[in-house]
């Protein structure tokens, strides 16, 4: 979908005449799945693209594993409403998701609470950064994680290195921003010190996405 030559991403990139074109003409050309990853979260506008949600949804429903560990829950309108929504489809399961941000953390449960009461009983929000907060989900192993944390390479290699001894066949990891220096460290660490050998999935690139992966343990 393009206005004058530019592809977007998501509705809420949109001006406010794109938004009238888009009800009163392209809406209709969209598909019913379609729309809702591009319009996403009404009233609370996610960050990642069209392509990027439907790669977090999809391999949820592929896989189908018991959690997922979210880091960055930000304003929980992007990665973390596709997420629960997967797992309110398939009617079980939950994404645990963390944010370091006091207020932001605090508007986003109570947004859920207020407009997304059918997903309650799959997402769990989570305030801090300390790791350790997932251990409660990690005595039987990892079936999902999610690395979308700060811009910060070394912080992310450290974040993966956490999750990694709790990894077995079949683990799904997920990472976003993977083209960007956030995940740098990372790219170069997998095939030089890695403990697993990762299977990679899905690899969306540039127009579509600022870089998203998953990755399967083998």
């Amino acid at each position: 979908m393009a206005y004058k030559d530019k592809l977007l991403h998501h509705y809420y990139e949109l001006n406010y005449r794109q938004r009238l074109r888009y009800y009163l003409i392209d809406r209709f050309r969209f598909s019913k799945v379609d729309r809702f990853f591009f319009e996403g979260c009404k009233g609370n506008p996610g960050q990642m693209f069209l392509a990027e949600r439907r790669g977090l949804y999809e391999t949820i429903l592929k896989h189908t594993p018991r959690h997922c560990l979210e880091i960055g829950t930000y304003t929980g309108g992007g990665s973390t409403f596709f997420l629960a929504s997967a797992f309110a489809s398939l009617k079980r399961g939950k994404v645990i998701t963390t944010e370091v941000d006091a207020g932001i953390h605090k508007g986003c449960k109570q947004f859920y609470q207020s407009r997304l009461q059918r997903l309650l009983p799959h997402v769990e929000f989570v305030l801090g950064s300390n790791l350790k907060l997932f251990s409660p989900y990690l005595a039987d192993g990892l079936d999902c994680f999610f690395l979308d944390g700060a811009e910060d390479a070394s912080q992310t290699v450290e974040q993966y290195k956490f999750f990694e001894p709790y990894c077995s066949t079949g683990t799904v990891m997920m990472a976003h921003d993977w083209n960007t220096d956030k995940m740098k460290a990372l790219r170069d660490f997998l095939p030089e010190a890695a403990k697993v050998n990762w299977r990679e999935e899905r690899h969306l690139e540039p127009p579509d996405s600022v870089g998203f992966v998953v990755m399967v343990a083998e």
